[in-house]
């Protein structure tokens, strides 16, 4: 538990009640729109058990089935249909909605599936937007019905087929790159670090599709390979500041600069090694997680972090949930001293008389140059970070960061 406790709760129900009063917008994604402000109603209402909280998240999420239902939808993870897809089923897996998820989307998941398989095999893989993340939603479905699991070993296999081998290693060529650029053409002989957009997505993502039994012994040798790429390029944290830049070229350069955040940087790594050397049952992997974990948990200075603002996917919040997380994996209280600040941190900076229970979002790469706007999503706006500061006071496990590759 941390301290303030009474602070938290104090901006969780100021959070819970401003995205109560909005009214449904035309955004539907998990990452930006309603779907990902209806996950956190779901969850403050576990919190809190005001069910007042329940019947806002089921009527933003009966317009988001009107909304699909009605236009042409973005199918991707992040932007539309896939997102929306998984927030119904984790909604029925965790007993929030009674309603058959399968059935309510079962006649876009052909789509989805078609959409999928395009992207994989043009090798875009990148999570947020490309093939895994609807490959996730379809790993949510195939845990109840087992018609999925053949197109899962279809994009595993795919997936498969496309990664380059290096001496005991493996690799996946960028398709997306953190200025926004994408597309094999695009990114060249590049590798993406980011768990984000990244070769630390797939590995998460084979992490969690490892638990099929039909998919587990391909998943485990993909996993152990691509794990040992991530090891192999770990460089000198002394003298670059952190272990993993944003990108990694042919070479074997890699972009000197790093953030501290879940996008970029060490700490989505060493959340993708943990899980992976949990899954694997390796040490040698979990130890390169906790060197990682342990080199970067004292760091307080915002400016070298590049944290501007508390948004989950690169700001205090998310950093604060990763520290936690990794304080409940190993009981080492650095990461608990961590979590602390960073949560800490994440209440201060609610302070804009304008913002969004006082949030906001800063946009841009200079903190001199930049903007500051209202965004009530779950990766860059006040949802997520309600999420993270729920999952420091609550006696339950975070089951919604399934959604951005945590657990």
């Amino acid at each position: 538990m941390y301290q303030p406790v009474n602070a938290i709760h104090g901006k969780l129900e100021e959070i819970a009640n401003l995205l109560s009063a909005q009214p449904s917008s035309a955004d539907i994604s998990l990452t930006g729109g309603d779907a990902g402000r209806a996950l956190f109603l779901l969850y403050y209402y576990k919190l809190s058990e005001n069910e007042i909280y329940l019947d806002k998240a089921i009527e933003l999420i009966d317009d988001l089935l009107v909304t699909i239902t009605q236009f042409d939808c973005d199918p991707s993870f992040a932007g539309g249909l896939a997102g929306v897809g998984w927030l119904l089923q984790h909604a029925v897996d965790n007993k929030f909605l009674d309603a058959d998820a399968q059935h309510l989307l079962g006649k876009m998941d052909t789509a989805l599936y078609q959409w999928m398989m395009t992207e994989i095999e043009r090798g875009n893989y990148d999570y947020l937007y490309g093939a895994t993340g609807v490959a996730l939603y379809f790993l949510r479905k195939a845990a109840i019905d087992e018609q999925y699991t053949t197109g899962l070993a279809n994009f595993v296999n795919t997936l498969e087929a496309q990664a380059i081998a290096e001496q005991e290693m493996i690799k996946w060529k960028a398709f997306m790159l953190h200025e926004g650029m994408y597309g094999p053409n695009a990114c060249g002989d590049t590798y993406n670090l980011g768990l984000s957009h990244g070769i630390p997505s797939i590995i998460a993502f084979l992490v969690k599709a490892s638990r099929q039994a039909a998919l587990a012994a391909q998943c485990h040798h993909l996993i152990e390979k691509s794990c040992r790429f991530l090891q192999h390029h770990m460089r000198s944290p002394e003298k670059y500041g952190s272990y993993f830049g944003y990108l990694l070229n042919g070479d074997g350069e890699q972009t000197p600069a790093s953030r501290l955040a879940w996008c970029y940087g060490d700490l989505g790594v060493c959340t993708t090694l943990w899980q992976a050397g949990e899954a694997l049952q390796q040490e040698n992997i979990k130890a390169a997680a906790l060197e990682i974990a342990r080199f970067n948990a004292p760091k307080r200075d915002l400016a070298a972090g590049y944290v501007q603002d508390a948004c989950f996917c690169h700001g205090a919040s998310g950093i604060a949930h990763i520290y936690h997380k990794m304080y409940q994996h190993t009981g080492e209280l650095l990461f608990s001293e961590a979590a602390a600040f960073w949560y800490e941190k994440t209440l201060a900076m609610a302070t804009f008389e304008d913002g969004l229970a006082g949030y906001k979002t800063f946009t841009g790469t200079d903190p001199s140059n930049g903007e500051w706007h209202n965004v009530p999503g779950l990766l860059e706006g006040v949802s997520g970070i309600g999420l993270s500061l729920i999952s420091a006071v609550a006696g339950f496990e975070p089951a919604w960061d399934e959604a951005l590759l945590l657990s």
